[in-house]
């Protein structure tokens, strides 16, 4: 599913906060090869796992992604480490190789999440709460 806040401020980014080349898709219930899926964009992928990458930060190294048209072997640089709270890792991974089937994948993702939100019955009754 989508959150709100996944496309940026409306009015832009403030150069002294946003520092993002593409806008990112929050995810939920999204999984890839590396874990689970916290964000996507055509830049690169937020993942969350339970275990540690063998992957140092600067390397190179292949995923598999899983889209809803199926499965694709991607290349990606590991740029974040992040041990968060509950002693999860996150992880930052940039796409290196950057061609039209994997921009048709993040927009295949994208079309996924959308389509899934408003299968949840749960997000619409929490709309109405708030």
């Amino acid at each position: 599913m989508i959150g709100h806040g996944g496309f940026g401020n409306p009015l832009g980014p403030r150069p002294d906060t946003n520092r993002r080349r593409h806008p990112r898709l929050r995810c939920q219930d999204v999984k890839c090869g590396l874990g689970d899926v916290l964000d996507v964009s055509q830049s690169g992928i937020r993942v969350s796992r339970s275990t540690e990458l063998t992957v140092k930060v600067g390397q190179e190294f292949a995923f598999e992604l899983t889209t809803p048209d199926g499965k694709l072997l991607v290349l990606g640089r590991l740029v974040r480490t992040v041990k968060s709270r509950g002693g999860l890792f996150e992880y930052g991974v940039e796409w290196v190789k950057h061609d039209e089937r994997l921009a048709a994948a993040v927009r295949s993702m994208a079309r996924d999440v959308v389509y899934n939100e408003t299968l949840r019955p749960d997000i619409e009754r929490a709309r109405r709460s708030e």
